[in-house]
């Protein structure tokens, strides 16, 4: 491949650099998500606060605690998903389950995201992946 296509490739692929990077991104759903599940089970939300209110007392008498981990049967966070906004770039988590509109509610939008330190664990593999994509579409194609 002479530099004049290479070039043209690499310049292609950054002008869509938005698509590539939400291939990238969903490329890592299951570490993305698991890592919102494991906060919500350390009662914690995208900003890096508690999840607020706590339990009633009742509930947390049956719970055994006070903070909200929001797992009940687990079935809110087995129905977690990514999704990505291919104009853009981002990309959001989001539960398919009936009581979403609920715990979005009583909660707020921010038990759905990555904290900080969260969004730091997944660079290098989205990053990964995004050289990958890179390197097929431009260097191999």
């Amino acid at each position: 491949m002479d530099l004049a296509k290479l070039k043209m490739r690499s310049n292609a692929f950054v002008r869509d650099i938005d698509v590539w990077i939400s291939i990238a991104v969903a490329d890592n759903e299951l570490l993305i998500v698991g890592l919102n599940r494991g906060q919500m089970l350390n009662s914690r939300l995208s900003t890096g606060k508690p999840i607020k209110p706590l339990y009633s007392k009742l509930y947390a008498k049956k719970k055994g605690y006070n903070e909200p981990d929001l797992f009940g049967k687990g079935i809110f966070q087995k129905e977690m998903f990514l999704e990505t906004n291919e104009s853009n770039g981002t990309y959001f988590i989001r539960s398919s389950n009936f009581v979403t509109p609920f715990i979005e509610k009583m909660y707020g939008d921010d038990i759905f995201g990555l904290e900080q330190p969260n969004k730091k664990k997944v660079i290098p593999s989205s990053s990964t992946s995004l050289f990958k994509l890179w390197e097929k579409n431009v260097l191999q194609k």
